[in-house]
């Protein structure tokens, strides 16, 4: 586990894709803030909302601020002896107030939501139901195609269709073969031996320790 403390910064960076109006909201939620406060961190100048936080914490922060569509920015905390003098920066720098989550298991999903209005339902009141058995479809049918099959006629059964010149036979010699005994014979009796690969020599090869550098040969 690491022991590094980190600040956390947001400068108003939205994810693309994101509306930045629905991001603002999400923001001003999630911090209780009102709407100078919220524009204050949308300036483009970076503001830490949280100092000297351990990782956990930090990649906490981060996932809030993705799923709400805005990119936060963790730095190392260069001074990790005075957390509190950078909490008292923070908070001046954020309006002379400190910012922070929401307690654990607090507030819902619908808090985040954006309301949408309702779209308006179409007057169907003049639309009735045709009853059953009636035309639906009102076109004329399509005429019927006319073609001359006059000059068409069926050859008499045993005709050669096909009179191209039939495909040569080929002599195939069998007679060295023969027939094995009925359940007789295996798959391994058709297999083609094949002379093992040899493996080359690897007696010189020697691995390398992690934290070691290998040294290039004489």
């Amino acid at each position: 586990m690491s022991f590094t403390l980190y600040d956390i910064y947001f400068s108003g960076q939205v994810i693309e894709g994101n509306d930045p109006a629905e991001v603002k909201q999400k923001i001003a939620r999630m911090f209780k803030a009102d709407a100078a406060k919220v524009e204050r961190m949308f300036s483009g100048t970076p503001v830490r909302i949280k100092s000297a936080v351990d990782q956990e914490t930090a990649i906490k922060y981060r996932g809030a601020f993705r799923d709400a569509g805005a990119l936060l920015e963790v730095r190392p905390v260069e001074d990790e002896s005075a957390p509190q003098n950078e909490a008292e920066e923070a908070a001046v720098q954020t309006g002379g107030e400190s910012m922070d989550l929401l307690p654990p298991r607090t507030g819902s999903l619908e808090e985040c939501q954006t309301p949408v209005e309702p779209a308006p339902l179409p007057d169907i009141s003049g639309i009735d139901l045709s009853p059953v058995g009636a035309m639906v479809d009102e076109h004329e049918p399509p005429a019927d195609a006319e073609i001359d099959t006059s000059g068409l006629s069926l050859d008499p059964e045993g005709v050669t269709i096909d009179e191209s010149e039939p495909a040569p036979q080929v002599d195939i010699n069998t007679e060295d073969l023969d027939l094995g005994e009925p359940n007789s014979g295996s798959l391994e009796d058709c297999h083609v031996p094949k002379e093992p690969a040899k493996i080359p020599d690897i007696s010189e090869l020697k691995l390398a320790d992690d934290e070691e550098e290998p040294k290039p040969e004489e």
